[in-house]
């Protein structure tokens, strides 16, 4: 190990030389970083797989989304010379360069043009709209204008449907009333728009129904679990057609990827809450517009892809499970690997 006064003698002397010798430290620093991560993560894995047996146990990383995500995710926003990536909502900044380092100062970005803009004008009171040195009245020379994002919190409101009835004067007999308006669910008093706000909320956004119906309560609305459940789940019936249509323009291309997962499915009928179901996934379509497909399968057995696949014929890329091979062969599919890249220490 060398000494203080051997590293004090081997550094440059000149400006050039010791901005570049930073910038290769900090690279050095980073794909240590990187490597570190890497260790970590195949620690949690492990953990995970050795411990997380049971159903109810939470996870090292869900824990530390519940406690901690605001932290770490500002914790996420430094580079390795401690400066911002990421918008903090300070005030705009210009470049600074470094000979070959270009980084970007911390600014805030502008909102939407599109967005409705409110004035919220800010005046002197009548004591202070006075000189501090003659005491004349002062006079407006122009104006600082700032901006803040102000959200709107879910708003309900009722459509009431008022159908009105129509007689004949002379005809007695002879009664109409305007037609129902259309509607996604029969006999219900969701609209359309309440459908796709529960139905972004949950799938878009991960949101459980329960937790739905918890913030729905704080804004003065009593909706149970079960009459969401039942509305999502006549939504899905609704969206079928949809479906089967971008269906059915992805296996139309001539490429497409494809992969399962494993998820663990609670009180699922016929299996332990310890065992594991699996989640296929497809991604093909239009290369600028890629269609995804979720679809669940206790079963990780080669029936899975026959009938997802179809008569499907192109290139299907996995990751080399054996159970793609009876449809590729059927079908005469070109079968392609996965491209995995691994960070350098």
């Amino acid at each position: 190990m060398r000494s203080v006064h051997e590293v004090k003698d081997s550094l440059p002397d000149d400006l050039d030389g010791l901005k570049s010798l930073v910038l290769q430290l900090q690279q050095k620093n980073e794909q240590q970083w990187q490597f570190i991560e890497l260790l970590l993560e195949q620690i949690r894995l492990s953990r995970h797989q050795h411990f997380g047996v049971r159903s109810e146990r939470l996870s090292l990383d869900q824990m530390q989304l519940a406690f901690n995500e605001a932290e770490a995710a500002a914790a996420a926003g430094q580079d390795a010379g401690g400066g911002k990536r990421v918008d903090d909502g300070h005030e705009d900044g210009d470049k600074l360069t470094v000979s070959a380092y270009r980084r970007s100062k911390a600014g805030r970005r502008p909102l939407p043009a599109e967005l409705p803009r409110i004035e919220v004008v800010h005046e002197l009171s009548d004591e202070a709209c006075t000189c501090d040195v003659c005491r004349a009245p002062l006079e407006v020379m122009g104006a600082k204008v700032s901006e803040q994002l102000d959200l709107i919190p879910a708003q309900m409101r009722v459509l009431k449907h008022v159908r009105k009835t129509y007689r004949c004067p002379d005809c007695e007999g002879n009664i109409k009333t305007a037609p129902r308006p259309a509607q996604p669910i029969p006999k219900s008093n969701a609209s359309p728009g309440t459908l796709a706000y529960v139905a972004i909320s949950k799938y878009a956004d991960g949101l459980p129904l329960y937790r739905q119906e918890q913030r729905l309560k704080r804004i003065g609305v009593e909706l149970p679990r079960s009459t969401l459940a039942s509305w999502m789940v006549k939504a899905g019936l609704m969206v079928h057609p949809i479906i089967n249509l971008m269906r059915e323009r992805m296996l139309s291309y001539p490429v497409l990827a494809m992969d399962e997962t494993r998820i663990q499915v609670l009180r699922e009928p016929g299996k332990s809450p310890q065992s594991q179901s699996y989640l296929w996934v497809q991604r093909g379509g239009p290369p600028d517009r890629p269609i995804l497909f979720y679809d669940y399968d206790p079963s990780r057995s080669q029936d899975v892809p026959k009938r997802l696949l179809g008569e499907y014929v192109g290139f299907l890329q996995t990751d080399g499970y054996e159970g793609y091979g009876n449809v590729c062969a059927d079908n005469g599919i070109t079968q392609l690997g996965c491209c995995v890249s691994s960070p350098k220490g």
